[in-house]
């Protein structure tokens, strides 16, 4: 199933990361720590996460579902019955 993937990173050196070889996802500047994240939506199947430098944190997350919601909506989802 396609779906949306979360990709966050955390490193205290310059770094890039890449999905399937696409252009930077992610990239770190250098002299401070930061923690960056993006999101992809991706065929289902397997990928291939490239890192131009060691980072301290990884993490990738996949979303099953993405949606949005406004007054008055039917979320179609029974459970929850409409939003009011």
């Amino acid at each position: 199933m396609d779906r949306w993937v979360l990709v966050r990173s955390t490193a205290a050196a310059p770094a890039a990361l890449s999905v399937d070889d696409e252009d930077d996802v992610i990239r770190h500047a250098k002299d401070h720590r930061t923690t960056l994240e993006a999101m992809r939506y991706l065929r289902a199947g397997d990928h291939v996460v490239v890192m131009s430098e060691k980072v301290d944190r990884l993490l990738v997350r996949s979303i099953p579902a993405l949606r949005h919601a406004f007054y008055g909506a039917d979320p179609e989802i029974e459970p929850f019955g409409p939003y009011d």
